[in-house]
């Protein structure tokens, strides 16, 4: 994925899928730059799901207003989505060790 991304440059999946290897790679800081980039290459049409993984990161960290603040992202992106009441229940549970 590192050696795709000079091919497209402007492709948010590139970005999205390098930065969930990342993720896997526990090299979070790495992936938080990959996902964010997806998400405004993407836009909240495209990239919504970006929401989820930097929340996903920020929970880890210990950082659980950014992953609400991302999680609350990805509804505003994706109200409709099939696993809103999850992530809700997320964001309740984070909320409630802020």
């Amino acid at each position: 994925l590192q050696r795709a991304r000079p091919l497209d440059e402007r492709s948010f999946r590139v970005h999205f899928y390098l930065g969930l290897t990342l993720i896997e790679l526990n090299r979070l800081e790495e992936a938080e730059t990959a996902l964010k980039l997806s998400y405004q290459l993407g836009g909240p049409h495209k990239a919504a799901s970006a929401h989820l993984y930097l929340a996903s990161i920020y929970s880890k960290r210990g950082q659980n207003k950014q992953a609400v603040d991302e999680l609350e992202s990805y509804l505003h992106d994706s109200p409709k989505a099939a696993n809103a009441a999850r992530v809700r229940d997320a964001i309740t549970n984070l909320k409630s060790k802020l």
